[in-house]
């Protein structure tokens, strides 16, 4: 089966994240070719982001070179896609991480958007 439309799900809503890793829940990878990680921040502590993935839906391992951290007031994007740094993303199981020092980062969106292969 093709997916088609545009998939959202969103890891985190306007949130405060304390420092530590935070794994959103696992999605199911649904065979679409183009990925996109939209990531913004209020302010507070330094916010790092990732897209982790897994072929058994135990062991996940980061997708992609590392991300720079997310500037504070501004949108961090980045595709994940055949012929973007970070490649496309095939395994079956996908969530997104977030990782915070210093302080707590407020106001926190995170969408992971799936878009069509077709």
């Amino acid at each position: 089966m093709t997916a088609i439309g545009i998939r959202d799900e969103q890891a985190l809503n306007n949130a405060t994240v304390v420092v530590g890793t935070f794994d959103s829940p696992t999605y199911n990878n649904d065979g679409r070719a183009i990925w996109s990680l939209v990531v913004r921040q209020g302010g507070g502590g330094v916010l790092t982001m990732s897209v982790m993935v897994s072929t058994d839906g135990i062991n996940f391992v980061q997708a992609g070179p590392a991300l720079a951290a997310v500037t504070i007031g501004t949108a961090q994007r980045t595709v994940y896609a055949v012929g973007s740094t970070q490649g496309p993303l095939v395994e079956p199981f996908i969530k997104v991480r977030a990782v915070v020092t210093g302080s707590s980062a407020t106001g926190v969106f995170a969408d992971l958007l799936g878009l069509s292969t077709n």
